[in-house]
């Protein structure tokens, strides 16, 4: 059972109905008690608030794969991938070329060729 499976769980049961049965709890269940019933309500808007977990760099890359997006996506430039985007610029590579080989939205590699000072803003809003 992962947290989505348990919170959903929890949830019902905060609401008065049993998750195996989906049949509504008698009156005299504990899960009809206030006192209870706001306890489950107290720890399901806890954990909601709750900051998430920062993702490891491959996690995120995982995470990036599931939702669509490229590998890279929103992951730091490190020196060595800084120094192949301004190689391959150089050499007459298309800002998709560049996407796809990196694994990043043309839009980072547009704002990084401009942060490397390898495009100006003019020659930005030219593409």
């Amino acid at each position: 059972m992962d947290i989505h499976q348990s919170m959903e769980t929890i949830n019902t049961l905060a609401n008065g109905i049993n998750p195996t049965t989906g049949e509504s709890f008698t009156s005299d269940s504990p899960y009809n008690n206030p006192e209870i019933i706001r306890a489950l309500f107290a720890c399901i808007e806890y954990i909601n608030k709750s900051p998430k977990p920062k993702l490891s760099p491959a996690e995120r890359q995982q995470e990036n794969i599931k939702k669509g997006l490229p590998k890279n996506c929103g992951m730091l430039w490190t020196d060595g991938t800084k120094e192949q985007l301004e190689q391959a610029f150089n050499n007459g590579a298309s800002f998709e070329s560049l996407a796809a080989t990196l694994e990043r939205t043309v839009g980072s590699i547009k704002a990084q060729l401009q942060k490397q000072g390898l495009i100006s803003e003019e020659e930005l809003r030219r593409y």
